[in-house]
């Protein structure tokens, strides 16, 4: 090699390593703050016990899009329960089930942005592009409320719309691969309603390079979507539609705009240039199609994440599928940028630009892993939480909590208030009334907290309040709630 090579090899050498070692962090602070959360055996934002409840009725054959009685359910379709239930199935349903599907997704979105990378054939770069993505990401979970390993369905949606693209091929595709992408378009739209617009883009770019292919992915992916609505709302009697277009009657909420922009500027600050720079590549024919698969997934995001962002009770989860496909195709942009510099010294300049781009974000987004961690106190109280449910003789109910009670061996139906409360409230079209589903459970005891819309003037009809109870702890995230605080029984 000569002294010239070895001196720009060194170079590259020593900025990576630079570059890098914040990347390191980040994603190491990531993992360990996973590890910590999976088991905690309570809710760290107030929607998880609801959804993990939706999750027992499905292993027990229960309605979940129904008439509101004393369940109501979560405005989402059934694929993130349907996982989770899988897996519970063969395991015991807690907590760390749900967050277990959640986090091996996260770790597929990964591993299929770094397979996408490899591609590349950048070596040395490409893996440290790669390692530079699951830095972003990592560096973006306080950014969303730390919703990525939540019992949500925010991370499986974006797992299965990134592994729907990587199993797009370049060449003709077959039969097989042609049902397979079908068959996970299918799986994201009924996971989260916005997939719509990921499977939207992949259908047309497949048409666009593959006519044949890309017209039999739209139809049987239409086939798909269309047979399986049709045996939802034949099995719910109509429910499901209302359920799940319910969210046509949101309320908006402008200021939740101007927090998804701050949400997208300090994740992927390089956002804004993505057009511009994309435009400048394409100009000069360097622009690979997959990266213009990933580019097209980027836009898909923008209403993705905004749409249910900017409505009333929109939460900065939304944003994610933005954030994390926003750093897969930049890196994948910049992957094409240097295939077509080649080995010049302007290649070197553009990696040095990179690298020094990518320290100083990861500098300065540092965060705080312990803030995301449950303190030994927070179990202590969980667990306090779960011995006393456990020892109510009778069964229980709690409106805050509901699979608490099923998961302590209570049998009663559990109605969820934050679910309740979020259908009646917000212009859904759907009644319910929180304080007739709680007397509706029948349970002997009634367990909850001091939010203000629980009960009308701090009674409940036909039960009496027996003492308050001293369990005082909070949830973890922004959507923070108190722990239960006072104890009814039911009349005699």
């Amino acid at each position: 090699m000569r002294p010239g090579a070895r001196i720009k090899v060194g170079i590259g050498w020593t900025l990576a390593i630079v570059a890098l070692t914040p990347a390191l962090w980040h994603i190491a602070s990531l993992a360990h703050v996973l590890v910590l959360r999976v088991g905690f055996p309570l809710d760290l934002e107030w929607l998880e016990s609801g959804q993990i409840y939706q999750v027992y009725r499905v292993l027990h054959g229960l309605p979940l899009y129904t008439r509101p009685d004393v369940f109501v359910p979560y405005p989402y379709p059934p694929g993130y329960f349907i996982a989770v239930a899988s897996l519970g199935a063969v395991t015991r349903l807690d907590f760390w089930t749900a967050r277990a599907v959640s986090d091996v997704c996260l770790v597929g979105v990964l591993v299929i942005q770094a397979f996408e990378l490899r591609r590349l054939g950048l070596r040395w770069y490409g893996a440290a592009l790669a390692v530079l993505v699951t830095a972003g990401v990592a560096a973006s979970y306080p950014l969303v409320g730390g919703s990525f390993d939540l019992a949500r369905a925010d991370t499986m949606n974006v797992a299965l719309a990134a592994l729907a693209a990587t199993l797009v091929s370049e060449h003709v595709m077959s039969t097989a691969r042609v049902v397979g992408i079908s068959a996970v378009l299918t799986a994201a739209v009924y996971t989260k309603q916005t997939n719509v617009f990921f499977a939207a883009w992949i259908v047309l770019y497949v048409i666009a390079r593959q006519r044949r292919a890309g017209l039999m992915i739209a139809a049987v992916t239409f086939t798909l979507c269309a047979a399986l609505l049709s045996w939802l709302e034949w099995s719910t009697q109509g429910w499901f539609v209302r359920w799940i277009f319910s969210m046509r009657n949101h309320v908006i909420v402008w200021e939740h705009l101007t927090e998804g922009i701050h949400v997208a500027r300090e994740g992927a600050p390089f956002i804004v240039i993505i057009p511009v720079v994309a435009g400048g590549v394409a100009f000069v024919r360097r622009l690979r199609a997959r990266t213009v698969l990933w580019l097209g997934l980027a836009v898909a995001a923008v209403p993705a994440a905004f749409l249910p962002m900017i409505e009333e009770g929109g939460w900065v989860n939304s944003m994610t599928p933005l954030l994390v496909f926003s750093w897969i195709a930049a890196a994948l942009l910049v992957g094409d940028i240097d295939r077509g510099l080649g080995r010049t010294r302007s290649a070197v300049g553009v990696r040095a630009f990179v690298l020094a781009g990518a320290w100083w974000h990861l500098h300065q987004a540092e965060w705080s892993p312990g803030s995301f961690v449950p303190s030994a106190q927070r179990w202590a109280d969980a667990e306090a939480l779960h011995a006393f449910v456990r020892a109510l003789p009778g069964d229980v109910a709690m409106p805050t909590y509901p699979f608490v009670p099923v998961r302590d061996g209570k049998s009663t139906a559990q109605m969820s208030l934050i679910a309740c409360f979020d259908a009646s409230q917000r212009g859904r079209g759907i009644v319910c009334d929180h304080h007739d589903a709680i007397l509706a459970t029948g349970a002997e005891w009634v367990l909850f907290g001091n939010l203000s819309y629980e009960l009308r003037n701090d009674t409940l009809q036909g039960y009496t309040l027996v003492r308050e109870v001293d369990l005082d702890f909070a949830i973890l995230t922004e959507h923070s709630g108190e722990g239960p605080k006072r104890l009814w029984h039911r009349n005699p």
